[in-house]
């Protein structure tokens, strides 16, 4: 029997690569029944595991292709057969941002989103304001990771490092490496305040450090910091893991290690990243136990949604990846 969420629209265009490993995961064990509707949203980066979740119910084979821009997304197998109620929910999908999607799930305009980090301040302050409690629960792994340019020969950090760079007393390559550097200065790009990675770059790096006021080098997407760094060899960013190795891997960018260790879906799983981070899924704390939304999320947490998860390319919280 399949099952069905409600999705918004948004058009898009795509081109083929092959990708041998993703395959169809059964889902008979997903408790929800044919009336059983849940509106999603999440994160930017969490997109593919959204998309995976939603074909698996709906027993679609699914592929990654390659859009116009060069982001990567989940599409169903081009020649799959599946009726027009579930391609109409397929490609309906629409997803806002993080930010946005706290705002849509606190508002009740959506039942869960899943997300790459946790609510952050003016969130939470909004779902005090709202009457709303949030109910957030680790789904997965990813991992906040650092880009530079792929000719930059500084490929380590330390974490006081980039502290560092972002508040301004770090201002060339040559200060942070023991290689003999011609004068590079550092150009340290930001995201938007709400942000995901904004918000993982504030808890899990700067912490109460104010960073340097740069309206200029502030993007306000997950493509801006990898665009910019591609034409600007002396720049640093950050993303997630996920979004930078699966949704827009580039051949000018490489992610950088921190204290040594390489960000991987191996070392994210066994936690060996300084910068592992975690993905949620997040529904308000008054559902009840036979909402859809709470069986869904539920769901997620088993073997079998463990396993699809893992089909995405993220990394599960528990058995294989």
């Amino acid at each position: 029997m399949k099952k069905r969420l409600v999705v918004v629209f948004i058009c898009l265009i795509f081109i083929t690569v092959s990708a041998p490993n993703l395959e169809l995961i059964s889902t008979d064990a997903i408790p929800l029944n044919r009336n059983g509707y849940v509106r999603i949203n999440g994160s930017t980066s969490a997109e593919p595991m959204i998309k995976v979740i939603i074909m698996s119910i709906l027993e679609v084979p699914f592929n990654w292709e390659v859009s116009f821009d060069g982001t990567r997304r989940i599409v169903p197998e081009e020649d799959c057969e599946m009726d027009q109620e579930n391609e109409m929910l397929i490609s309906n999908l629409y997803i806002s941002g993080t930010h946005n999607a706290y705002t849509d799930l606190i508002v009740d305009n959506v039942d869960l989103i899943i997300v790459a980090r946790a609510p952050s301040d003016d969130e939470l302050v909004d779902a005090e304001n709202n009457g709303v409690e949030l109910e957030v629960v680790p789904i997965a792994y990813d991992g906040f990771v650092f880009i530079n340019h792929v000719s930059n020969p500084v490929r380590y950090l330390a974490l006081d490092e980039i502290q560092k760079i972002y508040t301004g007393q770090i201002t060339a390559w040559g200060q942070i490496c023991t290689l003999e550097l011609p004068p590079m200065e550092i150009h340290p790009y930001q995201r938007n305040r709400n942000s995901g990675s904004q918000e993982l770059m504030k808890n899990l790096v700067m912490g109460d450090l104010e960073m340097i006021d740069a309206p200029d080098m502030i993007s306000f997407s997950m493509v801006g910091p990898i665009n910019a760094i591609t034409d600007d060899l002396l720049g640093i960013g950050y993303s997630v893991f996920f979004y930078a190795a699966n949704i827009f891997p580039h051949d000018s960018i490489q992610m950088m290690g921190i204290y040594e260790v390489m960000p991987s879906r191996q070392t994210i799983h066994s936690r060996e990243y300084p910068l592992t981070t975690e993905v949620y899924a997040v529904i308000r704390k008054n559902m009840t136990d036979d909402h859809p939304a709470v069986i869904l999320r539920n769901w997620l947490l088993t073997e079998e949604g463990q396993k699809v998860i893992s089909a995405s390319g993220y990394v599960p919280i528990s058995g294989d990846f």
